[in-house]
């Protein structure tokens, strides 16, 4: 069994270390050296790469994108290592579905246990790709396979949120401003990603920018151009766009057209029994 690796790093004594690392183990192959990721792009692999090692310069401020570049590159997402000076970005390298993190300088038995790690995930090939695949491609809806809880960090904390207790998400860029009852929390990420982690049975898109609760909607008051404002039972107020609008209805109703009872005064109740009294036959009420 061969696994190709491919390397992007900065770091030349790095990139030496770990060649001649895997140089000692015939088990690894490197058949890709890169400084940036335009090389990375621009380089025809002789094989696709099983693993990368990859520095921590190239998280960013989303942890996944690293991901996504190396699946438009090679439709498929090799176990990634990353490499960085100190432990702070361990829990980016986490997030972007990384399987150990490595620290400069880089120590022969320290990379010997990450070699076993490696070898012991990829005992069978399959089920190394399966791994990779649930961890970058979450389960679709039909296999209910959702978020119970999110893991936000709060400064060296890290908090548990159940998700039942979201009552809505809002877009921050490249965080998520996550609203409970009593608190409010940044999530790093993107909300197109936790919705697609979400359950839709229990969370709805509203807008670009909301994803809220369907459990904690009240009403929904008519606006200006078939806009609408959502009105959560804490008296939160959201705009429903049109984009959302008919999406939001079937969600809720099962139908694009949502049916609207009204509701009457009781001006108006009082009078409609009246109407229904003179409307009924009279009985002399002799047997």
């Amino acid at each position: 069994m061969i696994l190709h690796a491919i390397v992007l790093e900065k770091d030349a004594p790095t990139v030496a270390q770990l060649s001649g690392f895997f140089e000692n183990y015939p088990e690894i192959r490197l058949t890709g050296s890169f400084n940036d990721l335009y090389q990375l792009n621009n380089h025809r692999l002789p094989a696709m790469p099983d693993l990368a090692f990859i520095s921590e310069d190239f998280l960013g401020n989303d942890p996944t994108l690293i991901s996504e570049i190396l699946v438009n590159q090679f439709g498929q997402i090799p176990a990634i290592i990353f490499i960085g000076n100190t432990p702070d970005h361990a829990w980016d390298a986490l997030e972007a579905g990384a399987i150990d993190y490595l620290l400069r300088p880089l120590r022969t038995p320290r990379l010997y246990t990450c070699l076993c790690k490696i070898l012991q995930l990829s005992v069978n090939l399959d089920t190394m790709g399966i791994l990779q695949s649930f961890i970058h491609n979450p389960p679709s809806t039909t296999r209910q396979h959702f978020l119970q809880q999110l893991m936000i960090r709060d400064g060296d904390d890290i908090l548990f949120v159940d998700c039942k207790e979201i009552r809505w998400l809002e877009s921050a860029r490249n965080y998520v401003k996550v609203h409970t009852g009593r608190e409010s929390y940044l999530f790093r990420g993107t909300l197109q990603s936790l919705e697609e982690n979400l359950d839709p049975r229990h969370f709805v898109r509203i807008h670009r920018s909301y994803l809220v609760n369907r459990d904690h909607i009240f009403k929904l008051q008519s606006w200006s151009n078939g806009d609408y404002i959502l009105f959560l039972k804490d008296k939160t107020e959201l705009m429903l766009s049109r984009k959302y609008r008919h999406h939001l209805f079937s969600q809720l109703s099962g139908t694009e057209t949502p049916t609207l009872l009204q509701q009457q005064s009781p001006a108006r109740e009082q009078r409609s029994k009246v109407e229904t009294t003179r409307d009924m036959p009279l009985t002399s009420g002799l047997v």
